[in-house]
Formats: structure tokens, sequence, C-alpha cells
């Protein structure tokens, strides 16, 4: 299966030993994960990276407390900026290797 794992914020930088056959984007503040498939969606197309994206930032505001019961949705800590900064900037090179991947036939 694709996927995607993301992490909550801090360790992006150790995503490379996470790589192996599953793009993560990877934090290890508090061990929270989630899991982002994206292998029905064909990502040589726009809409396939639209759709990526948008499970992307879903997720990404899930595992880092964006909008949930705890935070007000127009309010939120610098340590959130932060975590979704962090899973955003690492699931964007994710996304591209693995656009690069399909598009290659790999």
């Amino acid at each position: 299966m694709e996927e995607i794992m993301l992490k909550s914020a801090l360790a992006a930088a150790s995503l490379g030993a996470l790589l192996a056959t599953a793009p993560a984007v990877a934090g290890e503040q508090d061990g929270r994960s989630i899991h982002v498939t994206y292998g029905d969606l064909n990502l040589a197309a726009a809409a396939g990276q639209d759709r990526l994206e948008g499970r992307i930032v879903r997720a990404a505001r899930k595992v880092c407390g964006v909008g949930s019961p705890t935070t007000r949705p127009r309010q939120i800590g610098t340590a959130q900026r932060n975590c979704m900064a962090a899973a955003m900037k690492s699931a964007h090179s994710q996304m591209a290797d693995a656009i690069d991947e399909q598009k290659l036939g790999a």
C-alpha cells in the first residue's frame, strides 16, 4: 500500500530512515501518527496531486491538533503552527518523490 505517514512535529529531519517503502511525514514529539494513502490516485495528473494535497492537509491538521475541540478554529499556538509547517514541508518532499515514482512507472 502506498502511503504517507504523518506524525506530530519535531523530528522531521529524521525522515530519511522512514522512507524505506512508504513515504512519511514524520516527527517524534509524542508518537502520534496518521497514514495517508495515495495508491488509488494518479499522481501523474494534477487532479490526483490535488487530492493527495487535501488528504495531507487534513491529516496534518488532525495530528497537530489544529481545529480540535481544545483549540478555537482561528486560534492555534506556536507549537501547532510549527507542527503544521514541519509536517507540510516533509510531506511535500515525499509527495514529490511519490509523483516522480509514478511518472517514471517505478
